[in-house]
């Protein structure tokens, strides 16, 4: 293995990196002013031919050999040498056959040979083009390159990878014949071996050798330069291109070396001066454009010879597959085989059956997938392998939940179904694998399959909450974009969709018209051309009305399935409640008008006609080494204009006459955009789209055929435009590995929209992915992220297989704006085989005395060989031409020896085995048997006149039985001939001049006993010469348009050799001349320029090509019509006030330019026009400073037609923005303020403004931007003063003068003041503090105290209001609780709740009691009464009470309950008849005695 080798574009394992050149990658208009400078189209001469038009010719020309090797059920089938492509298919299957899928690969084919000139860094590298004496490099690539062709056909049949590859390769040997010396140094033949294994490409210059010599200048013409004795070589190209820098190669100073050459080539500057590349046709970019049609035609026969060995190493079926060369279409069917499914599975089954029976599709694919299970994938052209396994199927199993696998699924199927295909999805849930949504849906677009979704309704609600799921809304979605049907049945119904399937199954039909989810009444008319057979309606939904009138006013209900099926040329295919297909198989040309009424539906209408659309989104790129267009991988971007590829197949066959616009509609069939084309109309042409619109749109192109009947064609794969693509960054990624090794890739997302998150997906059905990194990341506009995918490749894996890489980029800010990059991954073999397998035979067929055409017939011969490949093994072994051929111990991959055995008729008289490697190398064993014997080999015309045709004719050998030739005149009359020479001469003479003559030899045998046979007739034609015819005269101008002229004249007297006309038309002023031809006497040109004078010259042209000596000229002229846009639309200069503008000339219709008009939008349009000058500018002034304005150019022509309008922006520049007026700001509430603005009168420079609230107390500061006049504040703090600025800001963020207002917002109840201590306690004081309120404590403005005590309801002490937060309360008693009550009180007296706290007063001696007293007297006892002391009362714990008297005292402690205000105590024990003096003292609870107070009583006696 050397990964040193690896050489496809789509891999990126590339060793060999050096600049290239080639020939130009796609067909250009060389008078577009961007080009000019580069082609000189005035100087150039002939057709330049670009890689893709030689691909395609290369291709038609091994088709039309394939075709007709392939002996068709037609035998007697004849090709035309100049057949197109559709027009080959359709010889081969009928003309209503559609070679779309054949078309589409062709297509692929081709731009993958473009892209390998225009894209990516591949364009950059010199092996890949055989550049910069990279010969040897370059052939080792296409050899290894050759070999993974052949593996990715024969191993995992990945055609489409396999069309990529075979692009490639042709491009790099079509490069050799305009890059190399091969020409110059006197080869006219191919060099058969380039690119194939075990071949090589002789002896080439080495780094001393001198190539070429000096040109006279570094530009332009040159020729002669090349060293005839030298060394193959190829010519160096120096150039600045971004991302080349690293590939270039110098051109050695000194050796004498040739440069590419032309105006981007700094090499050709360089000794040897000059250039030697065959590129094009023009001198200023072609030193040697002069052999362009000789290395085109090299390039023809060695892509097609490259081509013949890959069909003879892959074989027909192969062959048939890679090209799509078959006339059905596949089946491919998609099935949920989980247990709630065993009706459909067995409907599915029945309606198979069907389709089998009817149909005979060319493929069968079979995909079942359940949860967690999915595939294996059935590809198979053997309807019963299909069928059998289709019957093992049985509905079972499902885990986790209702949704299953059904995007793994229908990824299978994509991979695995040709382009163009519809495939049919049956299931009755969602999925749970929609991570694969995105890169699925991408498939579905890139290979244009249509995707009907057959629902049947299952009432499981259950979830999945582990998975990323799907349900219908998703697969409504993709039945929509791809152009199918989404199905919903309540119950599963084969004959419901028994027609639709049918449909799917047969020929790829022409999209007419396309109208999705439309609502209520919808109408729209569509015309029926002569191209169309018959076209089809198929509506799904719920409508409640739908009909169709033709172009004579025939009215048909599609309701009405009754008398639909009544009705003459019209078929029912389907016809339910929710869904009616209907067909119309013998349509009224003209235009036909539908309309249908219901609450959801879609419609859509197709045509089984010999025109269809193909279309592709391509770039032109101009940057060196060589501009052409580059195709849009994945979905374009919005807002971007694009050439549109528009490929109108069988145009020839449908005899277009003209292609008038291209348009862009929307699903409901709103236009979108419209683009006049009035340009040439080949099979292939591109033309230049409007800005793409934001959202899906289908392509629609109109045109009208040459009966004037008009035509549209509608391109059912709906664009999807985005703000972001994919580039696989090919220096940085490898896609291919051997068994058991890993390699990376890296992708760029480029975000052309908004900042945006976006997530990552890579997915490919063979698991090589393992991991990628970042899965998310964060892309500002305009920017790029890489994300590197990590492959691992198991030891298992087999060489050759191949796996579809698909990459996606969500953005999770904007739903759709998602994009995809497809590719490939392939297994290589871990060692080369570049070694043919063996044939060995030792048997000469006999076919002694069988050897002539009468007899050979009667005899059979049988050969043996003996066939090995010790290395890779044998791949198949068949016979060319096919036969009775029998394999003895053969088995795919063998390294044993097997058997062949032949059994051939003797009249075939060369036959080859062949046997193929496992590599694609190729082993021969090669019969001839010789021609028959006296079999003519070849009769010719060898001279012709005006009445003679001079005939030889050589035959294999003189047989003795020879009697004489026949020849059939004209199949008319005979002539004979006795010649008994191997080589034989006739002059057929009183020939008709002019004429072509056809001529039918045949020998005639006779046998001596007189039995006479006859040979195989040998066909020749010649036309007979003439006097040249004179020139027409007396022309007409019989009409104009602005693209159109119609000519007439009369024919000239002498027309029996006339053949036709020759009509050059040149445009006055330029040196570009046109030459068309016609048959009759007269001609329509178009593709002419508007407003333009012609000069017309006609020519008399005889059937030998003999021109007539003079030629009628005259002029005509082209109509007035619209010019075309102005281009490079720029401002030169601008100041706050005015715009100058400049412009260049359209590139359609310049000369249709007589002034120009200038306008701008601002708020409202104004208008200035001015003169047509030679510089192209205006100066727009009076406009706003600080405002953006859209300037539009038009031209008009002389006549007042406004031609196409091209925009530009400018924002003016700045001046300090303008004040408000007035600012007012309001309280609303406790919470918000609402601020409005007046703005100056005439404001100038305010982009916004700085809207700013700033609290008053705190200077916290909040800002907005805003550009309304006004704003509410809110979430303020209540009770506070707010200062709103008004701030006018520009466009760059300078900020005006500030206007401003205060505003304080409402009171608001405050919560209670909080932290309340009391410190400081004395017997009649205490000092209280506290913290504000924890809410709206701005809003308090006083406290409001209160002091009671607590054993006295009614003393109650209010304090004056206080602003502190602290506060001495004084007057107070001792040794009394106290409760102190706070509350917080608002301007406007809104009161808080009150917070509390208790205390009590510390003790102080209390004075003496009051009024000491007794209350009664006893003999023994007196009970005394006193009051409380009058003060500090509360601090009387007990009294001591003491009596005496002269001869008794005593004490004792008193404690009343309580504190109460007067005491009763009674003294016992007394003396009777005796005087005491009672003493009271009131004591504290700290022992502290007060004032005593005393009182004398006697007790009675």
């Amino acid at each position: 293995m050397a990964l040193s080798f690896l050489p496809w574009m789509v891999l990126g394992c590339l060793a060999i990196t050096h600049p290239c050149s080639a020939f130009l990658p796609t067909s250009l208009n060389f008078t577009d002013p961007d080009l000019t400078s580069l082609f000189c189209p005035d100087q150039m001469v002939g057709q330049t031919t670009d890689h893709k038009a030689i691909t395609r010719e290369a291709l038609r020309r091994e088709v039309r050999r394939f075709f007709l090797d392939v002996t068709p059920a037609n035998a007697s089938l004849t090709i035309p040498e100049d057949a197109s492509l559709s027009e080959m298919f359709r010889t081969v299957y009928g003309s209503s056959a559609s070679p779309a899928r054949f078309i589409k690969a062709v297509n692929d084919i081709a731009w993958s040979n473009a892209m390998t000139e225009a894209g990516s860094q591949t364009k950059f590298q010199a092996a890949y083009h055989m550049d910069g004496e990279r010969l040897v490099e370059g052939h080792t690539l296409l050899q290894g390159r050759y070999q993974q062709l052949i593996r990715t056909i024969t191993v995992d049949r990945t055609y489409d990878f396999s069309r990529e590859l075979l692009g490639t390769s042709l491009n790099g040997i079509q490069d050799f014949y305009s890059q190399s010396t091969w020409i110059e140094l006197g080869r006219n033949s191919i060099l058969e071996g380039l690119g194939l294994p075990g071949a090589d490409i002789g002896e080439v210059a080495g780094p001393g050798d001198a190539t070429c010599t000096d040109c006279a200048s570094a530009s332009g013409a040159c020729t002669g330069n090349v060293i005839p004795t030298g060394r193959l070589s190829s010519g160096y190209y120096e150039y600045t291109a971004v991302g080349a820098d690293d590939f270039i190669v110098p051109k050695p100073d000194g050796a004498g070396k040739c440069s590419h050459g032309g105006p981007q080539d700094a090499s050709a500057a360089k000794a040897a001066v000059g250039g030697i590349n065959k590129e094009s046709t023009s001198p200023c970019f072609s030193p040697h454009h002069h052999l362009h049609q000789q290395a085109v035609d090299l390039a023809i026969s060695a892509s097609e010879h490259y081509i013949g060995v890959l069909r003879d190493a892959i074989g027909t079926d192969h062959f048939t597959n890679l090209l799509n060369l078959y006339q059905g279409s596949a089946l491919s069917i998609v099935i949920d085989t989980t247990g709630s499914m065993q009706d459909e599975i067995d409907t599915v089954k029945e309606e198979a059956k069907l389709i089998v029976q009817k149909s005979h599709p060319e493929l069968y694919i079979f995909v079942p997938y359940g949860d967690p299970e999915y595939g294996p994938v059935t590809k198979t052209s053997d309807a019963e392998e299909f069928l059998a396994v289709l019957d093992t199927v049985k509905a079972s199993g499902g885990c986790c939940c209702m949704q299953e696998k059904f995007w793994h699924g229908l990824q299978l199927s994509l991979i695995n179904t040709p382009d163009y295909s519809t495939i049919f999805c049956f299931t009755d849930a969602g999925a749970n694998d929609a991570e694969l949504m995105d890169g699925v849906l991408a498939l579905v677009t890139a290979k244009h399959c249509k995707v009907n979704i057959i629902y049947s309704y299952n009432n499981r609600q259950d979830s999945c909450p582990d998975y990323v799921t799907s349900g219908t809304e998703e697969l409504k979605y993709l039945a929509t974009i791809s152009g199918g049907l989404f199905i919903e049945l309540e119950e599963f119904d084969a004959g419901d969709i028994d027609g639709i399937m049918q449909e799917g199954v047969d020929e790829n039909k022409a999209g007419l018209v396309k109208r999705d989810n439309v609502k209520a009444h919808h109408e729209f008319s569509f015309p029926v051309d002569d191209s169309i057979s018959d076209f089809d309606f198929v509506i799904f939904g719920a409508i409640t009305k739908a009909s169709v009138t033709d172009s004579v006013g025939t009215y048909i209900d599609l309701m009405d399935k009754d008398t639909l099926a009544v009705t003459d040329g019209v078929e029912i295919i389907s016809h339910t409640s929710k869904l009616k297909a209907i067909k119309f198989t013998k349509p009224i040309l003209g235009d036909w008008f539908f309309e249908a009424d219901g609450p959801e539906y879609s419609v859509s209408v197709s045509a089984s006609s010999t025109l269809g659309l193909l279309s592709e989104f391509a770039e032109l790129d101009l940057t060196p080494p060589r501009p052409g267009y580059v195709v849009v991988r994945g979905q374009p971007l919005s807002n971007m204009k694009y050439y549109v590829e528009v490929t109108l197949f069988g145009y020839l066959e449908s005899h277009v006459n003209s292609v008038t616009s291209m348009k862009f509609i929307d699903t409901a069939g709103n236009e979108l955009s419209s683009v006049p084309y009035n340009g040439i109309v080949d099979e292939h042409f591109f033309i230049l789209s409007e800005d793409l619109p934001v959202g899906s749109f289908y392509i629609q192109i109109e045109g009208f055929l040459e009966s004037g009947s008009p035509f549209i064609r509608l391109y059912s794969t709906m664009a999807q435009p985005v703000e972001c693509l994919i580039e696989l960054v090919v220096a940085d990624s490898v896609l291919s590995t051997t068994p058991g090794h890993s390699t990376k890739a890296t992708f760029r997302v480029h975000n052309y929209g908004p900042k945006a998150e976006f997530q990552y997906a890579a997915i490919d059905e063979e698991k090589f992915i393992h991991d990628w990194s970042p899965h998310k990341s964060t892309i500002s506009s305009m920017g790029f992220v890489d994300v590197e995918v990590e492959f691992k490749v198991p030891s298992s894996a087999s060489p050759g297989t191949t796996s579809t890489i698909t990459f996606t980029a969500s953005s999770l800010l904007t739903e759709h704006n998602i994009n995809t990059y497809i590719t490939y991954y392939i297994v290589l073999d871990e060692h080369e085989d570049d070694v043919p397998p063996t044939c060995v035979s030792t048997d000469v067929p006999d076919c002694a005395g069988y050897d002539s055409e009468d007899l050979c017939s009667a005899k059979s011969w049988l050969v043996e060989a003996t066939l090995q490949d010790d290395d890779s093994g044998l791949l198949q072994i068949y016979s060319q031409p096919d036969g009775d051929l029998t394999l003895d111990g053969f088995s795919t991959g063998t390294t044993h020896p097997v058997t062949a055995t032949f059994n051939g008729s003797c009249c075939l008289r060369a036959m080859n085995i062949v046997g193929v490697d496992v590599r694609g190398n190729l082993g021969y064993c090669r019969y001839d048997l010789g021609p028959l014997k006296g079999s003519v080999v070849e009769i010719v015309a060898e001279a012709v006149g005006e009445s003679w045709v001079y005939l030889r004719w050589n035959i294999s050998d003189v047989r003795d039985d020879l009697d004489r030739y026949s020849i059939l005149i004209d199949e008319d009359y005979s002539d004979t001939s006795r010649c008994p020479n191997l080589v034989c001469y006739k002059n057929v003479t009183y020939l008709e001049s002019c004429m072509l003559h056809t001529f039918t030899l045949t020998a005639h045998y006779k046998s001596v006993d007189g039995v006479v046979t006859t040979g195989a007739p040998k066909k020749t034609d010649a036309t007979t010469s003439g006097p040249a015819p004179l020139p027409p005269t007396n022309p007409s101008i019989d009409y104009t348009s602005d693209t159109t002229t119609s000519l007439s004249w009369t024919p000239p007297s002498n027309r029996a050799c006339l053949d036709h006309y020759q009509v050059c038309f040149k445009m006055y002023g330029t040196t570009l001349n046109m030459c068309k031809s016609s048959s009759n006497s007269s001609i329509v040109l178009d593709g002419l320029e508007p407003c333009a004078i012609y000069h017309i010259n006609i020519t008399s042209v005889s059937v030998s090509g003999q021109l007539s000596e003079d030629s009628l000229l005259f002029d005509t002229n082209t109509d007035d019509a619209a010019p075309g846009a102005p281009r490079n639309l720029r401002v030169n200069n601008q100041t706050e006030y005015m715009v100058s503008l400049a412009w260049d000339n359209p590139r359609d219709r310049a000369s249709c330019v007589d002034k120009w008009r200038i306008s701008y939008l601002k708020h409202e349009v104004k208008y200035q026009e001015v003169k047509l000058v030679a510089d192209n500018f205006a100066t727009v002034s009076d406009l706003e400073a600080c405002s953006e304005y859209t300037f539009f150019v038009s031209a008009v022509s002389p006549g007042g037609f406004q031609g196409g309008t091209k925009t530009t922006k400018a924002m003016m520049e700045e001046i300090e923005p303008t004040a408000v007026t007035s600012v007012k700001a309001t309280a609303l509430n406790a919470s918000s303020v609402e601020v409005v603005w007046v703005p100056a009168i005439k404001e100038e420079c305010v982009h916004h403004y700085l809207v700013c609230v700033t609290h008053l107390t705190s200077l916290v500061q909040e800002c907005h931007n805003d550009t309304d006049l006004q704003r509410t504040f809110t979430g303020l703090e209540a009770c506070v003063d707010y200062e709103v600025t008004v701030t006018p800001v520009s466009p760059s963020s300078v900020l005006g003068s500030l206007t401003y207002d205060i505003a304080r917002t409402v009171d608001f109840r405050p919560s209670p003041p909080t932290s309340l201590q009391v410190t400081d306690i004395t017997s009649s004081t205490a000092h209280i503090t506290f913290s504000p309120p924890l809410e709206h404590p701005l809003c308090v403005v006083e406290y409001d105290f209160e002091v009671q005590e607590m054993k006295s309801i009614k003393s109650i002490k209010v304090i004056s209001p206080s602003v502190y937060l602290q506060e001495t309360l004084s007057g107070l008693n001792a040794c009394t609780d106290h409760e102190v009550r706070i509350s917080a009180v608002t301007p406007s007296g809104l009161e808080s709740e009150k917070a509390n706290v208790n205390f009590t007063t510390s003790e102080d001696t209390p004075s003496a009691p009051r009024a000491l007293t007794h209350i009664t007297v006893t003999v023994d006892q007196i009970e005394l009464h006193w009051f409380a002391p009058l003060t500090n009362r509360l601090c009387v714990d007990m009294y001591k009470v003491s009596w005496t008297s002269g001869s008794d005292s005593g004490n004792t402690d008193y404690t009343p309950s309580g504190y109460p205000p007067e005491v009763k105590m009674t003294v016992s024990g007394l003396e009777t008849c005796t005087s005491y003096t009672f003493t009271v003292v009131p004591v504290t609870p700290l022992g502290d005695e007060g004032s005593s107070v005393t009182y004398t009583v006697s007790t009675s006696c």
